[in-house]
């Protein structure tokens, strides 16, 4: 998932963060106007998948990112129909 779209994540356990670079060479951020976060997390719940949209992770207001926090109770195509549907809500918003 994240060679192929301008994305970093990190994460622990079944808590992680997806953050969106509008250049992924320079870590550049996308401008703040655009919320990218915002618009990930429309497109994927349209799919289904509940995001946690945030910004400001760079300095206070540049930078987007979301937080996924299944549930504990979760089987393996579970988390492949999400990150299959996330991956999806991401193309989109680009």
């Amino acid at each position: 998932l994240h060679d192929a779209l301008p994305i970093y994540m990190r994460g622990l356990g079944l808590l992680w963060a997806v953050e969106f670079v509008a250049d992924k060479s320079s870590k550049e951020p996308y401008p703040a106007e655009k919320k990218f976060a915002a618009r990930v997390s429309e497109y994927a719940l349209k799919r289904g998948v509940l995001l946690y949209p945030m910004q400001g992770c760079v300095d206070g207001k540049r930078g987007d990112h979301v937080m996924i926090a299944p549930p504990a109770v979760l089987a393996a195509e579970d988390i492949r129909w999400a990150v299959t549907e996330l991956a999806e809500a991401i193309a989109e918003a680009l």
